[in-house]
């Protein structure tokens, strides 16, 4: 199926400055009990990319375990354009989310949120869209510049604060407030769910879609996580999977389904 109309960067410009007058920042009480993480990767299938879009459910009180995995697989017909990836990755970040929705209480994304050229990264997008807090974690500085004060590092942009850094080992992570939640309480909430070099709802998500990867290309995978068995795979009707990647993605735990 051959995608749409091309995509015009001065429109979504325009509908990020309109959407970013949506934004809310506000400390987020009572605490999240169930952390959504949203990632994409990409895959090219027969010729044809295919974005992965992953949603898991962290639960904050026991030990962050994943209890449910979601994940949509759909062409991607955006290009990569620095400062549009909503307009790219949420095509199939989206339908992995919706099944999970009403569950979160917090969505942490792969990206930025108001550490933005016009502060409406990712992060503020989901945030916007089900208008959930959401907090944007991305590995590289898009907007601003660094700013050292009193032991931390800030994302200044203008002459308004947009992020924090945090640092593990040689990485450097991005923490900016998307929607509904302010920049300290977003801080302190990525610096407790970091375990390793990633928010452990980002991290797994990660894990799961270089998982799916993996599988589209039918490469060996051993040991997946157990948690594989509570994750959907639901193909878009603009995504043709070969039924040998399904065999490997079912043999892995997946289920499949299409739609």
């Amino acid at each position: 199926m051959a995608c749409g109309l091309p995509f015009k960067v001065k429109a979504a410009e325009r509908a990020q400055r309109l959407l970013s007058r949506k934004i809310v920042l506000k400390p987020l009480v009572p605490e999240p009990q169930v952390v959504a993480g949203l990632d994409a990767s990409y895959a090219t299938i027969e010729g044809v990319e295919v974005g992965i879009g992953v949603a898991v459910l962290v639960e904050w009180s026991s030990s962050l375990r994943v209890s449910r995995c979601s994940v949509y697989l759909g062409r991607v017909c955006v290009p990569y354009v620095p400062g549009f990836l909503a307009f790219r990755e949420l095509a199939v970040m989206v339908p992995a989310f919706n099944p999970l929705k009403d569950k979160a209480d917090l969505v942490v994304v792969d990206g930025h949120g108001i550490s933005h050229p016009r502060r409406f990264g990712i992060a503020s997008h989901v945030g916007v869209i089900y208008n959930l807090p959401s907090v944007g974690v991305a590995k590289r500085r898009l907007a601003g510049r660094e700013v050292e004060k009193e032991g931390r590092t800030y994302v200044v942009l203008g002459d308004e604060v947009v992020g924090i850094v945090i640092k593990k080992g040689s990485t450097k992570l991005y923490v900016s407030p998307g929607h509904l939640i302010d920049l300290e309480t977003a801080f302190t909430i990525v610096e407790r769910i970091t375990v390793k070099k990633l928010p452990e709802p980002t991290y797994r998500a990660d894990e799961v879609s270089k998982i799916v990867k993996s599988a589209l290309k039918r490469s060996v995978i051993l040991a997946p996580p157990s948690y594989l068995e509570t994750c959907i795979i639901r193909v878009g009707n603009n995504a043709r999977i070969p039924p040998e990647s399904v065999k490997v993605l079912r043999k892995l735990g997946f289920e499949v389904i299409k739609g």
